[in-house]
Formats: structure tokens, C-alpha cells, sequence
């Protein structure tokens, strides 16, 4: 059976147990790149135009390699922002907007990700990097995936450390769903472990 498309990233579990660390973060009007849920963030380099609260942590999208501070768990609007951009029901955050985002910084969170080609049980304990894809506006859940390219490198964004345990989930075929936790974090070393 066909594995079914179902990408970004999605809170499994977390290694030793207990809840997930989710932090409140800012994301800048100067951001031209909208941001889906289950998107992988990194620390925002536009600086704190367009940010409502200073020494608050501000993220962007991240591209498909480097250190990574955690996923897009939800989206909030800013209490004083008044615009066309504004839902009570807020699924993804537009381009150039300015909101806080809600994200799993936990360094020990473990999350199911979609491959862009097919991860073998060989695969177990090796590093990738990130597939970055367009997110749905419907939906608001993210278009990224697994890179393709496996490997012992220390500086990849992920490692793979098994299969979700679904029957819908078929191991060594296309979109199938590994079990990923985050290799290079902003809260580690930066340069993340060697694979295995």
C-alpha cells in the first residue's frame, strides 16, 4: 500500500518523557515568508524591526540547512494589532506579518516527518537536512520534508531515529514517516552529533 502525503513536522513524543518545553516567540513584519504550522524555525536575522517585545526571542522559517530552535506548535495574533491579517482563528502566519508563534524548543521533543524520498531501517541513526516546501492556507499545516541526502555530517538539522508505528506507514517506500528529533539546535553545541 501506498504511503499517503501528510508533511511538516508533528509533536510524537518526548525522549525522556513528560511534556514537551514550548516557548512564546515573536516573528517580525520584516519577514516576507510565511510560516506554517510544523515549520522549523530558526533565530530571526532581521533584527528587531517590526518586533513588539524586546528580549523576546525572535524566529523566521528556517531554510533547508543550519541550526534549527524548534517547530511552529501555533500562531497568536498581537492583542493591540488591528488589520485585514487578524482571526480568532489564526491556522498560519501570513507573510510580513507580525505575530507571536508558539514553539517546541525542547532539545529531548521527538517529532513524525514525512521523507522526500524513501528512509530504510539502514538509515536509523544517520542526519539529514530539510526539503523546504510551500505550506497550505487552508490547512496551515507546513510543505516541508525530510532531505534526501542521509549521512554521519555533525551540522545536518535532524536526525532520524526510527518509524512512525502506523499500519498506514510503509518502511523503505516514498513519504514514508520517520521519527526525527533535532540534531543541530540553537540551544546545543551548533554543531550537532555525528551520525551513526
Amino acid at each position: 500500500m501506498a504511503n499517503f502525503s501528510e508533511k511538516g513536522c508533528r509533536l510524537s513524543h518526548r525522549l525522556t518523557g513528560g511534556t514537551p518545553i514550548v516557548e512564546t516567540m515573536q516573528m517580525s513584519a520584516s519577514d516576507g515568508t510565511a510560516t506554517f504550522l510544523g515549520d522549523l524555525l530558526q533565530i530571526d536575522a532581521y533584527g528587531s524591526a517590526g518586533l513588539k517585545r524586546k528580549g523576546m526571542i525572535a524566529v523566521a522559517q528556517a531554510g533547508s540547512t543550519g541550526a534549527v530552535i524548534g517547530v511552529a506548535q501555533s500562531f497568536e495574533q498581537y492583542d493591540e494589532v488591528s488589520n485585514s491579517n487578524f482571526s480568532m482563528f489564526r491556522r498560519h502566519r501570513p507573510a510580513s506579518v507580525a505575530m507571536y508563534v508558539h514553539v517546541v524548543t525542547d532539545t529531548m521533543a521527538v517529532f513524525s516527518l514525512q521523507s522526500s524520498a524513501s528512509v530504510a531501517e539502514a538509515d536509523v541513526g544517520l542526519n539529514a537536512d530539510l526539503v523546504v516546501g510551500t505550506g497550505s492556507t487552508v490547512t496551515g499545516i507546513s510543505g516541508n520534508e525530510l532531505g534526501a541526502t542521509l549521512d554521519t555530517t555533525a551540522t545536518r538539522m535532524l536526525r532520524v531515529l526510527g518509524f512512525v508505528d502506523t499500519p498506514t506507514n510503509e518502511v523503505a517506500a516514498a513519504n514514508n514517516k520517520v521519527l526525527v528529533k533535532i540534531n543541530n539546535h540553537s540551544y546545543g553545541s551548533h554543531t550537532g552529533t555525528v551520525g551513526e
